[in-house]
């Protein structure tokens, strides 16, 4: 938390003092689901990736071997013997495709992949939504700055958890995904009647949950950038 926050004035008054520190908690929070919505719509973004490549291999595999099919039934027509050896070649090539695409299949594991990545897109989706509703609505029956505090910390240590268990995230998949998450949240901001702040990532370098980064992080008024941890 900003250390002009924790060092007002000694004239400060208390109300003055407490609702500094509440606007900067709310604003770490903001910061927070930010970060687990980006990171959701990434993994999302990368488990469809992983859903379509096994759909292709899979009707690949299901092709070739139709067509494998096809060709030994064809070599047993008759007035194909002078065609017979091309036809056992065309089979053989054919036969040991689809065993290379089986094999690729069995090696990357496409449909686990993809359910793995869905499975944390969910996850960091369910904080999100939870760190949303405790600071739009819970929070402001929270009368006590340590409570508050004390969710704060939970919020980002359950981040910072996902974070280290997540499965790595390519830098095109943060890429794509901060510039359809502003989209998607100016479109339920013009529903909701508010404008939602556009969100900004920092894939040169990587970086802690923003309620985490500690004594550092200025203050603003403006919502800090968010900066997800690239592991690819």
């Amino acid at each position: 938390m900003d250390t002009a926050i924790l060092n007002l004035a000694a004239g400060a008054g208390t109300d003055q003092r407490e609702q500094a520190l509440r606007s900067e908690i709310s604003r770490q929070l903001k910061n927070l689901e930010d970060d687990a919505d980006l990171t959701s719509a990434s993994d999302f973004y990368v488990a469809q990736k992983w859903d379509r490549l096994n759909t292709r291999l899979g009707l690949s595999t299901m092709c070739v071997s139709g067509a494998v099919i096809v060709i030994g039934a064809a070599a047993s027509i008759k007035g194909l013997e002078d065609w017979q050896t091309y036809l056992t070649a065309l089979s053989t090539i054919l036969a040991s495709a689809a065993t290379v695409i089986v094999s690729v299949l069995a090696f990357l594991k496409p449909s686990q992949r993809g359910a793995r990545y869905r499975e944390f897109g969910n996850k960091h989706k369910a904080l999100s939504n939870r760190i949303r509703i405790y600071g739009t609505v819970t929070m402001e029956e929270d009368g006590y700055l340590k409570g508050l505090s004390e969710k704060l910390a939970a919020f980002s240590t359950e981040k910072d958890i996902l974070n280290s268990d997540n499965p790595p995230l390519s830098r095109n998949a943060l890429l794509i995904a901060s510039k359809e998450t502003p989209e998607k949240r100016e479109r339920r901001a013009k529903l909701n009647g508010t404008k939602s702040p556009l969100i900004a990532v920092d894939t040169e370098t990587g970086g802690s949950s923003p309620a985490s980064r500690g004594p550092a992080h200025k203050a603003s008024s403006e919502p800090a950038p968010v900066s997800v941890s690239l592991r690819a």
